[in-house]
């Protein structure tokens, strides 16, 4: 079993700055790290990558998108920005040597209608989702990075619309 440290504790906007407390982490024993996507910058990843090697810490990367990044909104234009936004951090954990970008980035995070979401809202979710995995096929990532979505259910009833939302996105990616 492999333990990593979510960077997460530290904040959203990370830099080099953080590099002393990788040391730190690998010193501790931890086997990698999972690092937060807000940069979108590909080029901003590439000292992070170096950095991760020489320490010989595995990465995951997460990401998520908020109010004004909501890829199932009304709006065409938000949709197509976050999904363009998507795609930069797709690239962005690939120039950082990361096996896979962890989110949740289907939708904005609090972003909340008080309505489960309607056939029209699942169908951009599915076709945003769709589009991202093909970008990152095009892209020709490293043969361990594998396209899908991990549910964790949640058992709690006020969860129970987000737990439909996930069974049903991959019901439909699948079917």
């Amino acid at each position: 079993m492999k333990l990593g440290m979510n960077l997460l504790l530290w904040g959203t906007d990370i830099d080099e700055s953080l590099f002393p407390v990788l040391e730190q982490i690998k010193a501790i024993g931890f086997d990698g790290v999972e690092v937060p996507i807000f940069d979108v910058n590909p080029s901003s990843w590439e000292a992070w990558a170096v950095k991760l090697d020489e320490l010989g810490l595995d990465r995951v990367a997460v990401t998520f998108c908020g109010p004004d990044l909501n890829q199932i909104s009304p709006d065409p234009e938000m949709r197509k920005k976050t999904l363009e936004r998507n795609k930069k951090a797709i690239e962005c954990a690939s120039v950082l040597g990361a096996k896979m970008l962890t989110g949740p980035y289907h939708s904005g995070l609090s972003v909340f209608s008080g309505k489960s979401a309607t056939e029209q809202e699942w169908k951009w979710a599915v076709e945003s989702i769709r589009e991202l995995a093909e970008y990152a096929r095009d892209l020709r990532l490293p043969s361990e990075w594998n396209i899908s979505i991990v549910l964790k259910a949640i058992s709690l009833p006020q969860r129970r619309n987000l737990f439909d939302l996930w069974r049903r996105l991959i019901i439909r990616i699948a079917g």
